[in-house]
């Protein structure tokens, strides 16, 4: 038997559409939020790049205790990251 994928007693087509639907709100919003980022993160202001960093530093913790100790070295890093 052939069945319509929008039927209505098509669970997975409607489960399907509901999880695209999703999918592209999630991008939408991302795309909207990306038009609205502060200055800052841009780096073109050099004062803040020492303390903005990338999801590297996540990668593993002593990326992210290398970050932290680059950090706390400076006073003047300190001051920023406050």
């Amino acid at each position: 038997k052939d069945y319509e994928f929008l039927a209505k007693d098509n669970i997975c087509g409607h489960t399907i559409l509901k999880i695209v639907a999703r999918g592209n709100s999630i991008i939408a919003e991302i795309l909207r939020m990306s038009q609205h980022i502060p200055g800052p993160f841009f780096l073109k202001d050099a004062t803040y790049a020492p303390i903005i960093t990338d999801l590297s530093y996540f990668s593993s913790p002593t990326s992210m205790d290398k970050f932290e100790k680059n950090i706390s070295k400076k006073k003047e890093l300190l001051d920023i990251d406050d």
